[in-house]
């Protein structure tokens, strides 16, 4: 009995396809997690840098243009997930009117990053590094004031760690997007 060569063929013809695929990625600049790591040493925000773009597949295959670009990304959706909570704190019953305050300003302090954010990725896809360092810049702003707001009426931070995170995290796109 004669067995077909169709499954054979098949599979050997998907194997040579995932191979040359695996060389055309690394032939066009990808990086892989060695090169992410390399280009992360040269931010002040190492660890941060690292831990977030390699959240993001996307960032193995990258050049440092992409790195940037997906660097802002990450800190677009951080920005937004701190919006959406800062809003949620404030209408938990029992907040006291200078939490209420100081919840308000950070939401508007990460609206604003977030509207920053998205002109730095609209910057970086024009190619204009320029004004991405310069909005990129504002939202680094956000977390830094929205800790003060909270400080200034001896509160409790109640996102210390997202909000420190998010902070270094605009920072290390901050100095991705000034390799460039």
């Amino acid at each position: 009995m004669k067995m077909s060569t169709l499954p054979f063929k098949l599979l050997l013809l998907f194997i040579v396809l995932l191979v040359s695929q695996s060389y055309a990625s690394k032939s066009q600049g990808g990086y892989g997690m060695k090169q992410l790591r390399k280009t992360c040493k040269r931010t002040t925000k190492y660890n941060q840098c690292v831990k977030s773009l390699r959240t993001d597949s996307r960032s193995f295959t990258a050049n440092e243009c992409g790195l940037a670009k997906i660097a802002l990304e990450i800190a677009l959706a951080d920005a937004n997930k701190l919006y959406k909570l800062s809003i949620s704190r404030r209408k938990k019953k029992g907040v006291d009117d200078a939490t209420i305050r100081a919840l308000e300003s950070c939401t508007e302090l990460y609206g604003g990053a977030i509207d920053g954010l998205q002109q730095a990725v609209q910057a970086m896809d024009s190619k204009d590094y320029k004004n991405a360092k310069v909005y990129a810049g504002q939202a680094i702003n956000a977390a830094d004031t929205c800790n003060q707001e909270f400080k200034e009426f001896d509160l409790k931070i109640p996102f210390t760690k997202k909000n420190e995170a998010f902070g270094q995290l605009c920072s290390a796109a901050l100095d991705l997007v000034s390799l460039l």
